[in-house]
């Protein structure tokens, strides 16, 4: 039975609660329930956003493979500042509202290259994308108990993972 339907039965001597009308309100729920249907019909496209069409491409916000770092290199990324900053942007930012317990100006992120602390996002300038197998980012955490920071407070930091540190 369709929804128009099932409107005509209701009694034509419905009482309804005080400030409430039966016609705006069924005929509000038939709207919100036409525009929740079309807008689930509507989002079955297959693009990742990055607006090429390429579902493959950030797959994971949290991991760069060697497939995904191709890719931005044929779009232009030279260096790992570049490819960072086209495909993970969101990784040359502190998380916003996070402070450091040690102020903020002692809060960072921090840049490790086979599980060696590098220094800052400075580092990325000179790092060419040639040998890189994965990119990881980490979480203050995990930034944290790595070795080298010492001082100061990461809010997170960029693993970089080369084919020295892949051995079979």
């Amino acid at each position: 039975m369709s929804l128009i339907a099932q409107l005509r039965t209701i009694p034509r001597d419905f009482k309804a609660p005080r400030g409430f009308c039966r016609v705006p309100f069924f005929l509000g729920m038939v709207l919100l329930l036409g525009t929740g249907l079309a807008a689930c019909a509507g989002g079955s496209g297959s693009g990742s956003g990055s607006g090429e069409g390429n579902t493959r491409i950030a797959s994971h916000p949290e991991r760069m493979d060697r497939e995904e770092i191709d890719y931005w290199a044929e779009r232009g990324a030279q260096d790992l500042a570049q490819l960072v900053s086209l495909a993970r942007p969101r990784w040359l930012r502190a998380p916003s509202g996070q402070r450091s317990i040690y102020g903020n100006a002692d809060a960072t992120i921090v840049v490790f290259r086979d599980q060696r602390y590098l220094g800052g996002l400075e580092e990325l300038r000179n790092l060419p994308l040639d040998g890189i197998v994965e990119l990881r980012w980490l979480n203050a955490s995990e930034a944290d108990a790595l070795p080298g920071p010492g001082s100061f407070h990461a809010h997170g930091g960029i693993m970089i993972l080369t084919t020295a540190s892949v051995r079979p």
